[in-house]
């Protein structure tokens, strides 16, 4: 008995695997595409510029994500500009960056997987 149509499977497979990655390397170039504008908008936001709170943000990249946030501790203080205190109102940098840049995001994965 021979089965037929396997070979065709097994390339097409290998089309959406390749896509597939094309698709991550899109993800990580906007993620850190984000990233820098997230670090100039912080920048832009301070009175005081030590230059130590935008080297705070980063971001991880994984397989399936790409994580953008701040790192711990001196640079923590980035959060509290995010989203404000009591004292002080928020001086958002992450969202903007988020914002800008999500059409330009989602078209880049789009055209990589089609």
């Amino acid at each position: 008995m021979e089965v037929f149509g396997f070979d065709e499977v097994a390339q097409d497979m290998d089309i959406l695997d390749a896509k597939s990655s094309q698709a991550k390397v899109a993800m990580h170039d906007i993620g850190d595409k984000m990233t820098d504008r997230a670090k100039s908008s912080f920048k832009a936001v301070l009175t005081q510029r030590t230059g130590q709170g935008a080297s705070g943000i980063q971001n991880e990249k994984t397989d399936d994500d790409v994580v953008i946030g701040w790192s711990a501790r001196p640079e923590l203080h980035g959060y509290f500009h995010e989203i404000g205190t009591y004292k002080d109102p928020p001086k958002p940098h992450l969202r903007p960056a988020f914002d800008e840049m999500e059409n330009d995001f989602v078209r880049q994965v789009q055209e990589a997987i089609t």
